[in-house]
């Protein structure tokens, strides 16, 4: 039926979904005992989105190759503080809120997280992003300075501040291959 390749993971969730891995490969979960001939019908019921996908990911992929050709990964990296330096002081004045230090990360799991000693982290690789993910990203954890949780209070004050704030956080789910280099 379909001629793409992907895996399938089986987990206890109650739908299929469909994303791409670190690699840019396609990965189908999909509930416990779903049938194959099930799973093949949704892939080929979904293939212009995989395929935009997939080709996202190569566009992607050649203009980080490029961007880490011409400048290295380290001048990359101070373009990115200075500009977080910026956003984070300009986000704190508006929400008055106090953090201590800003520190760039090199993770790949997370955008960003924060200490309740006020020290906020926010990884490097949101340099490829749009800047309103990077400011979603840095409002995010400038509140939980304040909540230290994902509580409905904490998300009622974050969609205060950015009322589309769900768009950027799928943004994030949906490209974070792209910016796993």
């Amino acid at each position: 039926m379909t001629l793409l390749n992907y895996k399938i993971v089986f987990t206890k969730r109650k739908s299929i979904a469909l994303s791409l891995d670190d690699k840019g490969e396609v990965l189908v979960r999909a509930p416990k005992r779903t049938s194959r001939i099930l799973i093949d019908k949704f892939v080929h019921e979904n293939q212009a989105w995989i395929q935009k996908r997939v080709q996202d990911n190569v566009v992607q992929k050649e203009k980080v190759s490029k961007l880490l050709e011409n400048n290295n990964t380290q001048q990359l990296k101070n373009e990115f503080e200075r500009n977080l330096s910026k956003r984070m002081g300009l986000w704190a004045k508006k929400l008055n809120i106090n953090f201590n230090k800003v520190r760039i990360s090199n993770a790949k799991k997370r955008w960003g997280s924060c200490s309740s000693k006020g020290v906020v982290s926010i990884t490097w690789r949101l340099v490829f992003a749009p800047q309103e993910v990077l400011d979603y990203v840095i409002v995010h954890e400038l509140i939980h300075l304040n909540h230290m949780n994902h509580s409905k209070r904490f998300w009622l004050e974050v969609q205060k501040v950015i009322p589309d704030y769900k768009k950027h956080k799928k943004w994030l789910k949906s490209n974070d291959h792209l910016l796993k280099v």
